[in-house]
């Protein structure tokens, strides 16, 4: 068991022996005929449930920043698919589209997740306050137990799960255990190397916590829920640092506003004939700071700025590289989640873009004077 095991998770026995034992698993999205971006996989363990790419460690000038894609996993264990209503199964297939390609370069080290937010979250507390309390299974926590589409709408409020069939608390515990815990030991670990690479104490280094939004017409319990009136004014990328309402930031004031000009630099260096690809469908603004979507546990939980490390949440609007067909029926101009493809271009773009922007601030994460 890792100390980060013991000082957080607070179980006597982690176990460990749960994580070797492989499930087989489905890709939802293949299941549902959707475009998918990772792999084939038949089963996954503790073992591969999450990839980490490290390769640019072996770079000397490797830069300060660990990127992570939480929300990126298309595969659910099948057994508990098969638990799950019609509604329910649709409803999980909201994956944070396109950040398995988005946050992933040759130039920094990222990890990503391989399975589905929803089996479990790790944007979220493995357990409500204390180690010591029960797994929580209210929707939005570890475990998500609503979130079904109802019709052409996603319902926050119904259940994923048919009657009776909803995972008990030892299955969680176990899914936790098998799927979560590797996640956050995989990242840790990919922080660790970049902190025992600093020449000195006071360079500082950041984890990128990348995740996407829709603006699609299916969602509007979503949007109301944050309090989002025309999903299509969203802007370009959001980066948080936390809700400074309820504990300081988690994210070095120069560290955070170097990164968001970097974005806005780099994008108006782009082509005229890229930026309309990437930003063509949108009405927002192009960075919003702090805004909607500041950041939830993992900005809190990583960004320990007095030990040097600073955590961001960089949400990506997705309209910049996927194309949705209209809703039937809809004469609004909204459209439809579940009609999409990738813009493979828009991809690319937003891709270099955000790469581009991670290096820009190597310097000053490095302390290193322009």
């Amino acid at each position: 068991m890792s100390k980060f095991e013991k000082d957080y998770y607070g179980y006597a026995d982690s176990g460990i022996e749960h994580r070797a034992e492989s499930m087989p698993v489905t890709n939802l999205l293949e299941k549902l005929n959707l475009p998918a971006l990772q792999k084939a996989e038949a089963e996954l363990s503790g073992q591969n449930c999450f990839e980490v790419d490290d390769k640019a460690l072996q770079n000397p000038d490797c830069p300060n920043v660990v990127v992570g894609r939480p929300h990126a996993g298309e595969y659910i264990p099948t057994e508990l698919l098969d638990r799950m209503t019609p509604e329910g199964q649709r409803g999980i297939a909201l994956i944070d589209r396109g950040t398995q390609l988005v946050g992933q370069s040759d130039k920094f080290p990222s990890v990503v997740f391989k399975i589905s937010r929803f089996v479990v979250d790790p944007n979220r507390a493995p357990v409500p306050e204390t180690a010591m309390q029960k797994i929580s299974i209210a929707p939005g926590e570890v475990l998500w137990t609503k979130g079904a589409m109802d019709g052409k709408q996603f319902d926050m409020n119904r259940s994923i799960y048919k009657e009776g069939e909803e995972p008990d608390e030892e299955t969680i515990k176990k899914l936790v255990e098998k799927y979560y815990m590797p996640y956050y030991n995989a990242t840790m670990g990919t922080l660790g190397a970049l902190l025992d690479r600093r020449k000195d104490t006071t360079e500082r280094v950041l984890l990128l916590d990348v995740h996407s939004y829709p603006i699609s017409g299916n969602l509007k319990t979503y949007y109301d829920h944050y309090g989002i009136k025309d999903p299509r004014e969203l802007p370009l990328f959001t980066i948080g640092w936390g809700n400074e309402e309820k504990g300081p930031a988690r994210c070095d004031q120069d560290i955070r506003e170097a990164f968001a000009s970097a974005l806005e630099n780099n994008y108006e260096s782009l082509p005229t004939k890229d930026k309309q690809v990437i930003t063509g469908k949108l009405k927002g603004k192009l960075v919003a700071r702090n805004e909607v979507l500041k950041g939830v546990h993992n900005v809190k939980f990583y960004g320990e700025r007095q030990k040097g490390i600073n955590a961001l949440q960089l949400e990506l609007n997705e309209a910049a590289f996927v194309d949705e067909e209209p809703m039937d029926d809809d004469l609004d101009g909204k459209t439809d989640w579940f009609k999409f493809r990738y813009n493979q271009k828009g991809l690319e773009i937003v891709r270099k873009l955000v790469e581009q922007s991670i290096l820009d601030i190597d310097s000053l994460l490095k302390n290193k004077k322009s």
